[in-house]
């Protein structure tokens, strides 16, 4: 009868080992191959030439996929931390481990897209993006994982640390998203100086360009917000390259350039302008040449039904304007111009 009470030395020892695997359940073997290869395959995709465009909404939205897709991969390596370790550590540190291993990761992902890519290129702020990527997943999966075992008080703070980390992923898109607005609240100006969203996507070409007041001589009102451009390095086509105007120019009849020439002598320009079917052909583009008479503000005024007949072999699409170039084509050039209007008008 006390056998019979009693559980046999063996039984004891099994029961022990039970209470062990309940606290830190095993892994089985397939499980991890599925973590090995679903991490191979999230790691790969960094490296995967996708064409994104060339637009800054398309570079923004890519860079902000690294967030979730590192959240992903911080929660598939606490898994494979988990499955790997003989020894289970702590919570905070499992954690804490997982979250430098991924940054770890981010890092050699940037390294290996500037050595095996061309199209892709290693930035900081990628692995920020990653990083962040990191914090959401695992804080994220903490909650799912830890929430009969925290406090509330931790709970909350690790919600905080999702939002917050969720927060600043979405930043640049939402950041670039802006200045799209703003090109759409401006028109018909293409460009605006008042502030430097009005004029940001107007990118310098072997120049340098300041928002400054107009010179006085010329100026239309006091305090004329104009662009100065003025050419650095003895550069060929120092200029202004203005990459995603506005691209529907279809209920307009005329492009309206006003330009500042405070030289003494005679100022000649490129004006070139690209639509989304160019194929970088000089005659399959606009190319007008302007001439600014010394010391005068000039106004151009340039039909658009003259810019939709500029390429030799087809139409320009003026529904799908993509570039203006606005450059002087002389060598060891550093007469500097202002531009101050660049508008589309209807007569």
């Amino acid at each position: 009868m006390r056998e019979s009470r009693s559980s046999p030395k063996h039984l004891d020892h099994g029961h022990g080992s039970l209470s062990r695997m309940n606290a830190h359940p095993a892994f089985p073997t397939h499980s991890k191959g599925r973590v090995f290869w679903g991490l191979a395959v999230l790691f790969l995709l960094l490296l995967f030439p996708f064409d994104t465009g060339h637009t800054e909404i398309a570079k923004a939205l890519s860079d902000t996929c690294h967030g979730p897709l590192f959240a992903l991969v911080a929660i598939g390596c606490l898994h494979h931390l988990k499955v790997a370790g003989k020894q289970t550590p702590t919570t905070p540190t499992l954690y804490l481990q997982t979250l430098l291993l991924t940054i770890t990761l981010g890092i050699l992902g940037e390294w290996a897209q500037y050595l095996f890519t061309t199209t892709r290129y290693a930035e900081a702020k990628d692995v920020l993006t990653d990083a962040l990527g990191a914090v959401a997943g695992l804080s994220f999966h903490a909650q799912r994982e830890l929430r009969m075992k925290l406090k509330p008080t931790l709970i909350r703070w690790i919600q905080l640390a999702t939002g917050l980390s969720c927060l600043a992923i979405i930043v640049p898109v939402a950041w670039t998203s802006s200045f799209y607005v703003s090109r759409w609240q401006q028109a018909p100006e293409l460009v605006t100086f008042n502030s430097t969203s009005g004029y940001h996507f107007l990118h310098a070409g072997n120049a340098k360009i300041t928002r400054e007041p107009a010179p006085i001589l010329w100026s239309t009102t006091p305090d004329e917000p104009v662009l100065k451009i003025t050419p650095q390095n003895n550069g060929r086509w120092a200029g202004v390259t203005f990459e995603e105007p506005l691209p529907d120019w279809s209920g307009y009849t005329d492009l309206i350039v006003e330009l500042i020439n405070p030289n003494d002598r005679p100022l000649e320009l490129i004006l070139r302008i690209d639509d989304q079917r160019h194929n970088q052909a000089f005659n399959d583009r606009f190319n007008k040449s302007l001439l600014i008479a010394p010391q005068k503000r000039s106004t151009i005024i340039i039909p658009i039904s003259e810019i939709s007949r500029a390429p030799a072999l087809r139409r320009l699409d003026i529904t799908a304007i993509s570039k203006l170039v606005l450059f002087e084509d002389t060598e060891h050039n550093t007469l500097p111009f202002y531009l101050c209007a660049l508008r589309l008008s209807k007569r």
